[in-house]
């Protein structure tokens, strides 16, 4: 679902190489030139892996091995030693992927940033792969089925809500990289686009159907009393409180997102804003759904008891 829409899993971990070098090279350039006390990161999405059957330990090994995988990937390098995960240092090894930092590269990369920047919205579960090949490292993960687990689906079809998931990838990033400044960048969720009387319109700009490009949607009531929405927004906040009660640094929290936004090749067909955009209306009218009245009120106790946003949640 983005570009450039290469499917060579060498190339992937190539680039992402290149990247962590260009960060820190940029993060030292920023440090040169920006002025006292501007601040720096970037930002890692990560939803948090279970294991599929908690009571087996291969399962268990198989959710930490896809945190190490897809998260330590990144924040090793930046937030820890400088350099890769010992347990991908061995991949690289056992797959003939010739990936290694010089020694003045490994120095730039750690501590190149100045608080951990966290996205998450899902979580899911892990099962070891068998055979580890380049493309699945052992594990297999799915968020597929977890209905039975209680965990209600959203419009993507890899979200499912599970509000303890962002308690424990929280606590697992303070245990293994102790930021003494955390920030969640990104957190929602997301609806279809109902605007059509025929129901959602699930080609409403999206990319996955070139041939009938869709029309857009008005704002429904069904897309504007979003109580779902709430329901997620008071659980996931609930549990960073939990996190924060826990020991968790967390300093700061970003709703996604302010307005219904083009969601990757999706489109216009998901909507997670706070706010309705009426995409038949010529000046695209904005409506605030029934999240944004929530959020105000939550805000206006927070402000006027002169309190914080745990001990209003908890």
């Amino acid at each position: 679902g983005a570009a450039p829409g290469l499917g060579s899993t060498l190339q992937m971990y190539r680039c992402g190489h290149h990247l962590l070098v260009a960060h820190a090279h940029a993060v030292a350039s920023f440090r040169r030139t920006a002025p006292a006390g501007a601040k720096i990161s970037l930002n890692l999405n990560q939803d948090f892996p279970y294991p599929r059957n908690a009571s087996d330990p291969d399962d268990r090994a198989a959710a930490e091995r896809q945190l190490i995988f897809r998260l330590g990937w990144w924040a090793d390098p930046v937030f820890g030693t400088g350099d890769y995960p010992k347990e991908m240092k061995e991949f690289f090894v056992e797959h003939g992927i010739d990936l290694r930092f010089t020694p003045e590269e490994q120095r730039l990369l750690k501590g190149s940033a100045d608080y951990y920047a966290m996205q998450h919205y899902s979580s899911m579960v892990c099962t070891p792969a068998g055979k580890s090949t380049r493309e699945n490292f052992g594990v297999q993960c799915t968020s597929e089925g977890t209905e039975a687990r209680g965990w209600w689906p959203a419009a993507s079809f890899w979200l499912k809500v599970h509000p303890e998931g962002i308690r424990a990838m929280l606590g697992w990033i303070q245990a293994r990289y102790h930021p003494n400044e955390l920030i969640i960048t990104e957190n929602g969720v997301d609806d279809e686009d109902n605007g059509s009387a025929a129901g959602p319109t699930p080609s409403c700009g999206a990319l996955d159907d070139p041939s009938r490009p869709g029309q857009c949607g008005a704002c429904t009531l069904a897309n504007v009393r979003d109580q779902f929405r709430v329901e997620y927004y008071r659980g996931y906040l609930y549990n960073v409180a939990l996190a924060v009660k826990d020991g968790v640094n967390v300093r700061g929290y970003f709703a996604w997102s302010l307005l219904d936004n083009f969601e990757w090749s999706d489109g216009f067909r998901c909507r997670f804003g706070l706010v309705c955009i009426d995409y038949t209306a010529p000046g695209k009218t904005r409506i605030p759904k029934s999240s944004a009245g929530w959020w105000r009120q939550l805000l206006a106790r927070i402000d006027s008891a002169r309190t914080t946003v745990v001990d209003a949640l908890i």
